[in-house]
């Protein structure tokens, strides 16, 4: 059983929401860009942009892997019927 995609979406939606509580505004710049926190003070600021992040390239990640393992399957299914 692998992770389902609306939940990878529902946590990037998580991690925005939050991130805008702590700082209006943030989650949504962390979420759609990279966002520079080398003049950031607060901890809990960098914290969320560093998760968003890492959510972001986990979902990268994640949908390679997705494209991937569809691509083997395809592949077999066409040697399947050569052989």
């Amino acid at each position: 059983m692998g992770i389902d995609q609306d939940l990878i979406e529902l946590m990037g939606e998580q991690i925005r929401y939050t991130q805008n509580e702590i700082r209006y505004g943030k989650g949504d710049a962390a979420i759609s860009q990279v966002v520079d926190v080398d003049w950031e003070q607060d901890q809990k600021v960098i914290e969320y942009v560093n998760l968003a992040y890492r959510w972001k390239e986990f979902k990268a990640a994640k949908i390679a892997l997705d494209d991937k393992l569809a691509a083997i399957r395809d592949a077999d299914v066409l040697l399947a019927k050569i052989l």
